[in-house]
């Protein structure tokens, strides 16, 4: 993978951003269970890795997210457990 200038980088945050919220289920908030966010989580963090996004920079964008929707503390760390578990594995197919 070629090295990514800032402006790259930034551009690509904004698509993560725009998606991180489907990767989670509309009603529970809960990241990757159901099989059609699980699709969209995998796509995502194939996007980030061909895109060079740092796992940090993925576990803010949905931190962020799980505060926008008020979850309480204890989902929060639950869903951020699972978010680092899947973005820190390699893409499967």
């Amino acid at each position: 993978m070629k090295p990514q200038s800032q402006k790259e980088k930034t551009e690509a945050i904004a698509p993560l951003r725009a998606k991180i919220s489907r990767c989670f289920g509309g009603q529970d908030n809960i990241f990757a269970w159901h099989p059609s966010d699980e699709q969209r989580a995998k796509e995502l963090r194939t996007f980030a890795t061909e895109n060079n996004i740092k796992l940090s920079m993925v576990q803010d964008i949905a931190l962020e997210y799980l505060n926008s929707q008020h979850a309480p503390a204890e989902q929060i760390i639950v869903q951020m457990k699972k978010v680092t578990d899947f973005f820190s594995k390699k893409k499967s197919k």
